[in-house]
Parts: structure tokens; sequence; C-alpha cells
């Protein structure tokens, strides 16, 4: 850093104070990120699990972790080389009658994009035998504690697969090391769409994403179109590419497959299209099933007009009077509105069920 060297980092509810303070715990190995927790109230007193992103500025607010349900009182204790993966511990009760009273101690990870879970939960699912995993002690008074039989977190590494920390078996204190065989997540692929006229570079976003990872295009009824040039840059990105000639045009499921047999899928995820060179064609809404019903129809691009209803940043619905709706699928599409007179030019689909445009943002203009 250059001038002065020392930093503080601002809580939940804004600059440190007195009242509301926070902790900084861990930092990751990259330097990216810090976590720990900060007080989100004082009276029932309650602490908030959180982190702080780089660059670390004078009175940075930190950024609250989601509890587990239930739970109102945790801290960050954890945290990957590259800040991805962050771990901690949490309780469910932890202020009564002005006493503070832990209850329901509970291990807890957290990632972009599974949320927080349950430590205990994630390894029952994969498989896990965990009989006997349970409280250590009961307090004074007979109330269990230390919850669930995990403790705490104390180390996460850079693939967020293997967890350290402490923990309880038959009511002995135990260290523990647990590996978590986490199935890869798609969040998206860039671009969304492709012309059946050549190959087409691809970038897929999601995480846990393992080196040696195989990554296809499936659809019901084809082949699979399987990737070439596969890189995994990291956790959470892969670049590939897929030779789309003559490959059938209509929405397709993007699967990733780890090493391990682990796979996830983004479902519809990747249109394949017609080139733009195909022969275009205008046409009523109406009129759409009936074209696209004949052979021939599958050599030609359509291009329909209508009143737009914008349904989300990918899709929009045209309707141009005739009776009929057309669904219109052109991702990150910009600067249309419910209301607007709009063209849509793309390959139509109709399997499965109602006909689809497949369009580009590009493609997809207003009238008025």
């Amino acid at each position: 850093m250059t001038g002065n060297p020392l930093r503080f980092l601002g809580n939940l509810l804004g600059a440190p104070t007195a009242a509301n303070e926070a902790r900084a715990l861990a930092i990751s190995g990259n330097g990216s990120r810090i976590v720990g927790w900060s007080y989100i109230t004082l009276d029932p007193l309650y602490i908030q699990q959180c982190y702080w992103d780089a660059p670390f500025t004078a009175g940075k607010t930190a950024k609250p972790i989601p509890f587990l349900s239930g739970h109102v009182w945790g801290d960050a204790t954890a945290v990957s080389r590259t800040g991805e993966y962050i771990g901690g511990v949490s309780w469910k009760t932890i202020y009564v009658g002005g006493v503070v009273d832990p209850e329901g101690q509970e291990a807890w990870i957290w990632d972009a994009a599974h949320g927080t879970r349950d430590l205990k939960k994630v390894l029952i699912a994969e498989g896990a035998d965990l009989t006997g995993w349970g409280r250590l002690c009961d307090d004074l008074s007979g109330t269990p504690e230390h919850g669930d039989g995990f403790f705490d977190i104390t180390g996460i590494s850079e693939d967020g697969r293997w967890i350290t920390g402490t923990g309880a078996k038959s009511r002995v204190r135990h260290a523990y090391v647990a590996y978590l065989n986490e199935a890869p997540t798609l969040t998206a692929i860039t671009p969304a769409s492709g012309a059946n006229s050549g190959p087409v570079q691809v970038t897929i976003t999601g995480a846990c994403f393992r080196p040696g990872a195989a990554v296809r295009l499936k659809r019901a009824g084809c082949s699979d179109i399987e990737a070439q040039n596969v890189t995994v840059n990291s956790l959470a990105s892969i670049t590939c590419s897929f030779d789309l000639s003559n490959k059938p045009v209509g929405q397709w499921d993007v699967v990733v497959t780890n090493t391990d047999g682990e796979s996830g899928s983004l479902q519809n995820g990747f249109a394949v299209v017609l080139s733009s060179s195909a022969p275009l064609v205008g046409s009523s809404i109406r009129a759409a099933g009936s074209l696209i019903a004949s052979r021939s129809s599958a050599t030609f691009r359509f291009a329909f007009w209508g009143r737009a209803t914008v349904l989300d940043a990918n899709t929009i619905q045209l309707d141009d009077g005739s009776g009929q709706v057309l669904t219109v699928l052109a991702p990150g599409h910009t600067g249309i509105y419910s209301g607007h007179l709009v063209r849509a030019v793309g390959t139509l689909c109709v399997s499965p069920g109602s006909p689809v445009l497949l369009s580009s943002a590009e493609q997809v203009t207003l009238l008025n």
C-alpha cells in the first residue's frame, strides 16, 4: 500500500464505532478476500458472518454471508486460497434473557454457486457414515451444546474439496479432515448460440470444474456434440469449441463431467441456429407452426413482428394480433420493453412444445 499502510474495514452498519464492531479472522492466499464477523444488533447481541473484498480501502463495508436456517450468530473462520470458498460456524440461540447462551453449533460452508450449507448435511448427502458424530456434551442445565458434531472449520483447500476442523464422535473431541465430492455447477455459457455452419468457441462459467473435465451438448433424439480443445481455466471457467456443422437446430443442454464422473448441466443453455446466409422469409406468427412443419422450412430463417412482452433478460413474447403468441429466446437483449413494436429474426424451433424463435440479441430490434 502507498501512504499509510494501515486500513480499517467497516462493518455491516457502516464505519466502526464502540457499539458496532467487526473482526477479521482469515485472509485468502491471493489477498482477494478477508473473512470474519460483524455485529448486526446489540440488543439482542447478534453477530453476522461476513467477508470483505479487495481493494481493502478504509471503511470498506462488509458483505454478509447468509445464515443457515434458524441460525442468528456466526463467524467466518477459513477461506480458500482464491477466496471462492468460505467456512465457519454458527449457532441457533445466542442471547436469552440478557445472557449469552450458545446452542445448536454447526459448521457451514459457503460459495456463490451453492450458498450457505450445513457441512454435516453435505457429507451425509454424499454418503458419509457419520454414526456417532454429534454433540460433545450438555451444559449444566442439560441443554445440548456443540450442535451436530462439527464445531468449526479451520482450513479449506483451493478447490473447496478438502476441509479441516474440530468435531466430536461418541462425545470425544476429534480433529477431522472432510472431502467433498462436489458435482460441477453451470451458471452460463457465452455465446449462448452458434450457427450450424462450422465451429464456435465458447466460455462456460460455474463452479467445481476440475482439470480433465469433458464438455458436450446433449439433446433428446440427437447424437451428443462433444467439445474440442477443452481448457479448464479455473474452478469457475472452461473454454472449449463445438463443431456445429450440419447439426440439428434447436436448444441443447450443456453438460460438464469431471474425471470422477460427477456432472452438472445447464438445461437448454445453448441454441444451434441456422447461418445468417440462410434464406430469410417473413411470416405471421399464426403461420409459424405450419411453416416449420414442412421439410423445406428447416433451411430458412424467419422474421416476425409484434408487440413485445418481456419475460426476462433472455426471453420475450411477440403478439402480431393473429391470435398466436411467439416466444423469442434472445439472450442478453437490451432496450426492449413490454408494449414495444419489435422485429425479431432467427431460427424457428418447435421441439419440444410450442414454436420458439432462437435469435441473437442483435437481431431483436425496435420498430417504434
